[in-house]
């Protein structure tokens, strides 16, 4: 079974990493300090736009909603 999942480092103020899975859809962001928070219902579109986002912090704020605390 091919993995699903794609994983980033951000190179940002507010966030340290992130993954996306494409068979759920979901998103997971980790910010500074630890906390993981979790989006669903996230298109793969919206997660290469989060990872080539020149602010990736302002984009997250800019195209969703508040995450689900992991």
């Amino acid at each position: 079974m091919a993995d699903t999942t794609d994983s980033t480092n951000f190179s940002s103020s507010n966030l340290v990493s992130g993954s996306f899975n494409s068979d759920t859809n979901e998103m997971t962001v980790t910010f500074h300090g630890g906390k993981p928070y979790t989006w669903t219902d996230v298109s793969a579109s919206q997660w290469q736009g989060l990872k080539s986002a020149f602010s990736p912090g302002r984009y997250l704020r800019d195209n969703f909603g508040p995450g689900e605390p992991g």
